[in-house]
């Protein structure tokens, strides 16, 4: 470790490096073994980048939960709207009938929210 040496910047830099998909996080310590020389401070700093990876991944994951819920909600509430509009239009026949599926209008108005709830945060 020279003087000029800033473990946050070190930290910030390799975890992007990661997450761009420029460093493997197998290739950390390779990377990281010439610039840091105590041993301590070493698993430190990986354990730091690692952390901010998981983080990071998960979040990312999270992400892509909520727009599934969302566009499932908002495909399930369309389709209820569908079948409600075109039954009492006319442009679908039950044999007379008109269907109020009111049950996939709320479910998928309840699932969007969630979805979009989720993708607020």
């Amino acid at each position: 470790m020279g003087p000029n040496y800033n473990r946050d910047k070190v930290i910030k830099e390799s975890a992007a490096l990661i997450l761009s998909g420029r460093l493997e996080i197998g290739d950390l310590r390779q990377n990281l073994t010439p610039h840091i020389n105590d041993e301590k401070e070493l698993k430190l700093v990986m354990r730091q980048v690692d952390r901010i990876v998981m983080r990071e991944h998960l979040a990312i994951a999270e992400r892509q939960k909520a727009k599934g819920l969302l566009l499932s909600g908002a495909l399930i509430l369309f389709v209820g709207l569908f079948l409600t509009i075109g039954s009492s239009m006319g442009f679908l026949q039950f044999k007379g009938a008109v269907i109020v599926a009111y049950g996939p209008i709320l479910g998928g108005l309840f699932v969007a929210l969630i979805g979009w709830s989720k993708l607020k945060r």
